[in-house]
């Protein structure tokens, strides 16, 4: 996956079987605002919003299950920040 615009991408993470993308976009209702490339031939598939949420519903340890997700995701989108933001000067 890639962080940034068309022009200027930068890797976030690479993701493999069993991966879960999509889910920030799934839960805050907007669009999808990375970008996945395939290195090789895959399966995707496509779970609708409302599905995901009955489940979760009905079974909270798939809950806890992408808690940990989300949580990781954000730990890589922070990681990756920091290897492309600027070095700031300590405050004199």
């Amino acid at each position: 996956m890639t962080l940034g615009d068309k022009s200027k991408l930068y890797p976030v993470r690479t993701l493999g079987s069993g991966s879960v993308i999509g889910l920030p976009a799934t839960f805050s209702g907007e669009p999808y605002s990375l970008t996945a490339e395939a290195k090789k031939d895959c399966h995707l598939y496509f779970v609708p919003r409302r599905k995901l949420l009955d489940l979760l519903r009905r079974n909270p340890e798939v809950g806890f299950n992408i808690v940990r997700i989300l949580s990781e995701e954000i730990f890589q989108m922070r990681k990756a920040a920091r290897r492309v933001a600027p070095k700031r000067r300590p405050v004199q």
